[in-house]
């Protein structure tokens, strides 16, 4: 129990606090932070600096991709909670639904947009650069401190015998230095911050290599996109995802397990109009029984812009104030889970409501109060992906009993959806 003295906010009050990473996790952990310190009455208020090692917010515009917010994980509460939800649906994709189907496009089961008791949607597909855009607004109408082109290359902590307080100071690749009293470290799987301070704390291969690209403007998007995501299981072990972009594209994401080295195989070969042929001729191969609109959308995929990637993963590390890492810095998941941005909200939520708690005498007791909350959460979203990894990658015997588990799953959720007992209040009502 806290001691009589310490009230909502101590931990925080006036303090610096730097964030390395101004993404998805760092600019929603620096709006709930300021929230709960306005709802707590926090005074004097905390310092925050964001630290972002882009140019710009458009740095990666060109190489962007959507992603999935769900509130069965509780990503999307939080940014109902932060009030970014409204703004951010001006911008969702068409398709809120996820289609399970054959490579002939034929349906094995859809999973329909459920909508949970105070949220207008219960899922949303956004490209990253229009979510990141979102929270990057909110934030910069905090006054609160943003410097973009700052790469962190060391964080060390610095302690005062006196008072036995620990500080951090940072530093970064063009010189300057910057020291704060806690630092969030929210700057991706590749994380510097981390490898430096927890070095057995690596991320590791996921299995499979995954080739992503995307087509230039189609009017009309193609129907099957229009009311849902579409993930096709070939009978190779292939795994093909399509989804809209930006409304009037479809990127599109192709996967098969295969040696690590690979994909920087592939890269190269693609940088060489050449060769580049070879790694379109494997595409098309792996894809060779995927039905329309397939062969269309490669038709107008744009060649000099598809990409090859190895899927990493990550379990939780232990935490040690005052610094702490939240979102892929933590613990890294694979487009598989759905979860890499759900679980990066909902740890800063949870980061910044255990800053805020006045149960917590100490940062060392909030933080690990943090890491008994987020690292069962994320060990079960990371090893969720590799499960599906490996029942969306099967080959022969195994293939089809999937395709069959699958269908039957799919008349029982469509029973379900006819007597309202699951998907949207909308379609609830329309079956009443």
């Amino acid at each position: 129990m806290a001691d009589l003295n310490m009230h909502s906010g101590h931990l925080v009050a006036g303090k610096n606090i730097a964030i390395a990473g101004a993404g998805l996790g760092g600019l929603a952990f620096a709006l709930a932070l300021l929230q709960f310190c306005k709802e707590r009455q926090v005074h004097p208020l905390p310092h925050i600096h964001v630290f972002e090692r882009d140019s710009s917010p458009d740095a990666r515009a060109g190489f962007g991709y959507s992603l999935g917010v769900r509130s069965d994980s509780g990503g999307l509460q939080v940014l109902h909670r932060l009030g970014v939800l409204d703004d951010l649906l001006q911008h969702q994709e068409p398709a809120r639904a996820i289609t399970f189907a054959a490579p002939s496009f034929r349906t094995l089961f859809s999973v329909p947009d459920s909508i949970p008791p105070g949220l207008p949607v219960g899922r949303v597909r956004i490209t990253r650069s229009n979510l990141q855009r979102t929270l990057l607004q909110h934030f910069q109408r905090t006054g609160q401190q943003l410097s973009f082109g700052k790469v962190c290359t060391d964080a060390k902590l610095l302690s005062h015998t006196a008072s036995e307080q620990k500080h951090v100071k940072l530093a970064f690749q063009d010189g300057e230095q910057h020291t704060c009293d806690i630092l969030v470290v929210a700057d991706g799987v590749n994380s510097k911050i981390r490898s430096g301070l927890v070095p057995d704390a690596k991320p590791y291969y996921a299995g499979i290599v995954s080739v992503a690209g995307r087509t230039g403007r189609l009017d009309p998007l193609p129907q099957e996109l229009l009311q849902s995501q579409v993930m096709l299981l070939a009978p190779n072990g292939v795994t093909m995802f399509l989804s809209s972009y930006e409304k009037h594209t479809v990127s599109w994401h192709i996967s098969w397990h295969a040696p690590q080295s690979l994909a920087a195989e592939l890269n190269a070969k693609l940088q060489d109009p050449t060769t580049a042929q070879e790694v379109h001729a494997m595409i098309l191969k792996k894809a060779a029984t995927v039905a329309e609109p397939w062969p269309t959308l490669w038709a107008h995929t744009d060649k000099s812009n598809i990409w090859v990637s190895n899927p990493m993963e990550k379990l939780p590390h232990q935490n040690a104030a005052p610094i702490v890492c939240i979102g892929d810095a933590l613990h890294a998941m694979t487009p598989f889970s759905g979860n890499g941005a759900n679980m990066a909200f909902v740890d800063a939520w949870q980061l910044a409501l255990q800053l805020t708690s006045p149960d917590h005498l100490t940062l060392a007791e909030a933080i690990a109060a943090y890491d008994a909350e987020s690292a069962p959460r994320c060990t079960a979203a990371v090893q969720g992906g590799s499960a599906n990894i490996a029942r969306w990658h099967r080959q022969g015997f195994a293939y089809h009993m999937t395709l069959v588990v699958y269908f039957l799953l799919g008349r029982l959720l469509q029973g379900l959806v006819y007597f309202g007992l699951f998907g949207s209040k909308q379609t609830s009502k329309g079956r009443a």
